[in-house]
């Protein structure tokens, strides 16, 4: 067993002595591929760099001049909108006062209709009393036929009359209502 790691440690010092003479040859030919591959990128990034620059200048001129024009259009759109509110507002005010005084001119026609209303229950209470008291009489009239009197024609003729005008006062209420 003593022979293998007598074997085992004398592969690995020769291994660690070929790759150290394999490095440090090739060492030399690495640096100057390197410093070559460093060089290219330190000129290609300094180049971005002016073109970066010189993008930026570009940009700060030309976006400085389309700022501005975008500023003053929107200034002006703005303007616009604040005279197409101004109005607005003032039409808004106007219908405002339009509306409250329909308001006001339903209200007093409302009372208007109320009043009429009840001067139409009125009558027709009244007609139907004088409907009443026209068949009272008429009842009475058929039972005084066996003996007619001047009397009861007379107000019979009257109670007609009567019913006729407070018939006629109703449909002409009803029709101004109409």
């Amino acid at each position: 067993m003593s022979y293998l790691y007598s074997q085992l440690w004398l592969c690995l010092f020769v291994a660690t002595l070929l790759g150290g003479l394999i490095g440090w040859f090739l060492r030399g030919d690495n640096r100057s591929k390197l410093n070559e591959i460093e060089s290219r990128w330190r000129s290609r990034f300094s180049e971005l760099e002016y073109s970066n620059q010189a993008l930026m200048n570009r940009l700060k001129q030309n976006g400085k001049s389309t700022f501005e024009e975008k500023y003053k259009n929107i200034q002006t759109r703005l303007g616009r909108m604040n005279k197409a509110a101004e109005l607005s507002s003032q039409q808004l005010t106007m219908r405002k006062t339009e509306i409250s005084k329909m308001e006001q001119r339903l209200e007093s026609n409302h009372t208007k209709l109320l009043d009429k209303e009840s001067q139409i229950n009125e009558l027709s209470i009244e007609l139907s009393d004088k409907e009443a008291l026209h068949k009272k009489t008429e009842k009475k009239k058929s039972i005084h036929l066996k003996n007619p009197k001047e009397d009861t024609a007379e107000k019979s003729t009257d109670n007609n009359q009567n019913i006729k005008d407070l018939s006629i006062k109703l449909e002409e209420k009803i029709s101004s209502y109409k």
